[in-house]
């Protein structure tokens, strides 16, 4: 083991050296494989991955996080490994596709993004320390993979056993790069463009399959636009100028504006046109000859723009085949969402959910939205019963760190604004209470890509807005109520259904926000707890709202103070909306157990039956 371990060290740390010289007279070639490394303990397994390319005969250079991030639009053309836990492993882990070699990878905080040109790893050791049980069941799976591919571990000196707790972390990154080596890395090496690991031949263009020729999420929306957008009917100026006063809210009244004629034209419409800046890696969207415009990434500018096509393209084959009739809208409330598991019950009993094919949610409703789009009322039933407090309530460990070490300090360095950045410096972990992992791995796990298909399905969003447009009165001037189409066709359809619905159940203080189309946003109830505007502009018949807190005479319904009254009204498009009420309270938010879960559906199912009676 020494002996191959005083082999294996020098010719890792002559790589290190490499990176250093080869970027001092230029960058690598395209044939270089470029391995970087995202954080101190994933240093050991990104110097083991440099090796193992080298002795299968590859090209391979190791890189530092902020190093890659200096040069990458220099280093474009080559294959990229990322190995670490920061910003960077994180923002590109949105950029592939999710793979785990067993469903026990994610239980132990082990993902793995696969692309074409691009893998990321990344290991999440606040999912290891939650328990002591936890902790011994990783090292038993840890002890059961190294003995599976022993002589590998021999050759790389990946210690056989799991490391003691205060180096857990390290011991992710020997498990992980241990298994990518030898289930994931000999494809990725062999494979050719448009294929999936495993796979012979092209791969099909449904929007499951990995990423192909595009190298991440930013090239796979322009490939997805340029192929769609052009030829979209809903696409006029007049949607445009809309789409602009909506981004213009976003966007900071300084930011770089485009010159007249500036970059590639993408699309033009009615005197509006969406333009590229490769240079910048930035997009366009301006009035030609007005000087309005608002600028930004793929995600911020183009992704709204397919998500709007594939959404009309879904209603209009429902208004075809008849199927605008029915919709559903869940109402948030945290833990007493279980209440409307009741009411799906009761329709399920009484005509059938299969007519509901429009279905929107905030909050807690936007993970009963995914639920009900599946349609599968027993394993809803499951998710919920299986839930705990303290899944709901488990501490957020990096927040409690980032506390521990910047508050002792504080009197040492008094800029307070070096204090909040060491703080929030990683905003999408360090923002919230609580960590959401059980309710992200709950979305993972009972997602359907297939049922979407055949659902018109939104979540509400309350999106921040750039301070300085306007004075601040109330909520709606900071936020603003967006409507996300959990779109199926999108590029990467899995990752971006899941960043809206955890956005959308980012309870303010508690959960951490998210962004979506390049812009932070908290939980859909703050401005919209009941959203069945989507389903009203869509054109829905009868839209059925299904509350979370007793109806109040004097304000309809409590949770955000629409008067909602059954039956047609003005500004509803000539929908009927109808209500289901819970008689009494519900509990806390935060409050759950299987029991109180329990009481919560079959008050659900009693509500459906006293204020559904006359529903058809």
């Amino acid at each position: 083991m020494d002996l191959l371990k005083n082999i294996v060290k020098p010719v890792l740390n002559e790589a290190k050296e490499q990176v250093v010289n080869t970027l001092g007279g230029g960058v690598p070639s395209r044939n270089t494989i470029i391995v970087v490394c995202d954080g101190g303990t994933a240093e050991t397994a990104a110097e083991n991955i440099v090796h193992y390319l080298e002795a299968q005969g590859q090209e391979a250079c190791l890189m530092t996080a902020g190093r890659y991030c200096k040069h990458r639009q220099e280093l474009v053309s080559n294959r990229v490994i990322i190995i670490g836990h920061h910003d960077l492993a994180k923002e590109q882990l949105a950029n592939v596709n999710i793979w785990n070699a067993d469903p026990a990878c994610s239980r132990f905080g082990l993902i793995c993004g696969a692309g074409f040109k691009k893998c990321v790893l990344r290991a999440r050791r606040k999912a290891l320390n939650q328990s002591k049980k936890d902790r011994e069941a990783f090292a038993r799976y840890y002890q059961e993979k190294l003995s599976k591919y022993a002589d590998f571990a021999e050759l790389y000196a990946v210690p056989r056993t799991c490391k003691a707790r205060k180096e857990i972390r390290e011991s992710q990154y020997d498990l992980l790069w241990t298994i990518f080596a030898n289930e994931v890395l000999p494809q990725f090496l062999t494979r050719e463009r448009g294929t999936s690991p495993g796979q012979d031949s092209p791969r099909s263009a449904g929007p499951d399959s990995p990423p192909g020729p595009a190298e991440d999420s930013s090239e796979r929306l322009l490939e997805q636009f340029l192929q769609e957008a052009p030829r979209a009917l809903c696409v006029t100026g007049e949607y445009l100028r809309r789409l602009y006063e909506r981004q213009l809210v976003f966007t900071a009244p300084s930011s770089a504006r485009c010159e007249e004629g500036e970059g590639k034209t993408l699309l033009e419409r009615g005197g509006w046109r969406i333009s590229q800046d490769p240079a910048r890696d930035r997009f366009c969207l301006q009035e030609r000859g007005a000087g309005r415009c608002v600028t930004g990434t793929a995600e911020r500018i183009l992704s709204p723009v397919l998500a709007d096509i594939h959404a009309q393209a879904q209603i209009r084959r429902m208004k075809e085949t008849g199927g605008l009739d029915y919709g559903i809208v869940f109402c948030g409330g945290g833990a007493k969402g279980a209440f409307q598991l009741g009411v799906w019950r009761w329709l399920e009993e009484h005509g059938g959910t299969e007519r509901f094919t429009g279905v929107s949610g905030a909050s807690v409703g936007a993970m009963n939205t995914l639920l009900f789009a599946r349609g599968d009322y027993e394993r809803a039933e499951r998710v919920w019963l299986g839930m705990r407090q303290e899944d709901l309530l488990r501490r957020n460990e990096q927040l409690t760190r980032n506390l521990e070490a910047c508050l002792p300090g504080a009197q040492e360095h008094p800029d307070l604004l070096e204090i909040a950045d060491a703080l929030l410096g990683d905003f999408q972990e360090n923002a919230g209470l609580f960590s959401k992992e059980t309710l992200e791995r709950i979305i993972r796990e009972n997602i359907s890509l297939d049922s979407l298909r055949n659902k018109l399905a939104y979540v509400s969003l309350s999106a921040f807005k750039v301070p300085g447009r306007q004075k601040i009165e109330g909520l709606s001037s900071i936020f603003s109520a967006e409507y996300a189409f959990l779109d199926p066709w999108s590029p990467g359809p899995m990752e971006y259904v899941i960043r809206r619905v955890l956005a959308s159940a980012a309870l303010p203080g508690a959960y951490t926000p998210e962004t979506v189309n390049g812009v932070l946003c908290i939980d859909g109830g703050v401005l919209d707890n009941s959203p069945y505007a989507p389903l009203v502009q869509a054109g829905y018949r009868k839209i059925l709202v299904v509350h979370l807190t007793p109806r109040k005479p004097d304000r309809g319904d409590a949770a955000d103070g629409k008067a909602l009254e059954n039956g047609p009204a003005p500004g509803r498009n000539g929908a009927e909306l109808w209500n289901v009420w819970p008689s009494a309270s519900l509990g806390g938010t935060l409050e759950i157990d299987s029991a109180l879960t329990r009481r919560r559906i079959d008050a659900g199912y009693a509500a459906a039956a006293e204020c559904l009676r006359d529903f058809r």
